[in-house]
């Protein structure tokens, strides 16, 4: 937070001086990822009432705003080639972007109860819907340097992390979590993710190994999701494939971490 707007300061983590990047002139700042190549970063950026995708150049110290509509976005990421950015939105069918600003927005539902992940072409500017699971959230797209997409769904009733296609295909679950899970990030080659769960009463950090390793065949849905209410129902399990060295790390239920 900088006076009446927030900012974004560039603070060199040897110790060296914070610098504040010029020309942004946003209300909100929600979230940011920098790009692999390291010539931009992803903002979540609101702006008179809108949440808006939005890209920092740091050659030029400009900020364009690359969705420009009425519909929540959320949650940037990249590919690994920076090609691409990952966010999740409310938009639904929605994919013109600038095609509803808050100013025109007779006969839209920006208020949709799901929210998908959704994939910005950077050569293209086109918008691309990648999930369309009914009656639940999506969170948190991550890919991976072999373009594997890894997010949090809460399709049976409680988040958990699924793995799937770069284009939203062959999605299943690797987690079959008791408690709820957030905020997840992966290593650049893949065989670690990060994650932050609720565990006896407070958030801790957890740390999957071999999450592509995962299988969950069956998550069953929990009381919640069947009845809209009541106790929430659900075991802690997860299958590996056939052939995995055993892992070592301190247990999380039967989900093997380290805490």
């Amino acid at each position: 937070k900088a006076g009446e707007s927030d900012a974004i300061f560039l603070l060199d983590v040897n110790g060296g001086n914070q610098e504040r990047l010029p020309n942004i002139d946003l209300d909100g700042i929600q979230g940011l990822k920098w790009s692999p190549d390291g010539k931009s970063i992803a903002v979540i950026g609101i702006k008179d009432g809108q949440s808006d995708l939005y890209l920092y150049d740091l050659d030029r110290k400009q900020l364009r705003n690359l969705t420009n509509d009425v519909f929540a976005d959320h949650e940037p990421s990249w590919s690994a080639d920076s090609k691409f950015i990952y966010f999740t939105s409310e938009r639904e069918g929605n994919l013109s972007a600038g095609q509803y600003p808050v100013s025109r927005t007779a006969g839209v539902n920006f208020e949709s109860a799901n929210r998908d992940i959704y994939r910005y072409d950077m050569a293209t500017n086109a918008v691309t819907r990648l999930t369309t699971t009914p009656d639940a959230n999506e969170y948190y797209p991550v890919m991976t340097k072999d373009n594997h997409l890894l997010y949090i769904s809460d399709a049976n009733g409680i988040n958990n992390i699924y793995t799937a296609n770069a284009d939203g295909s062959n999605a299943h679950a690797i987690t079959n979590s008791v408690s709820k899970i957030d905020q997840i990030s992966v290593s650049n080659d893949g065989t670690k993710l990060c994650f932050t769960a609720m565990h006896k009463g407070g958030y801790d950090l957890f740390l999957l190994r071999n999450p592509l390793d995962r299988h969950v065949d069956t998550l069953g849905l929990t009381e919640y999701r069947k009845n809209n209410g009541g106790r929430l129902v659900a075991r802690m399990d997860t299958s590996l494939k056939s052939g995995l060295a055993p892992d070592t790390a301190k247990g999380y239920g039967n989900v093997g971490v380290d805490l």
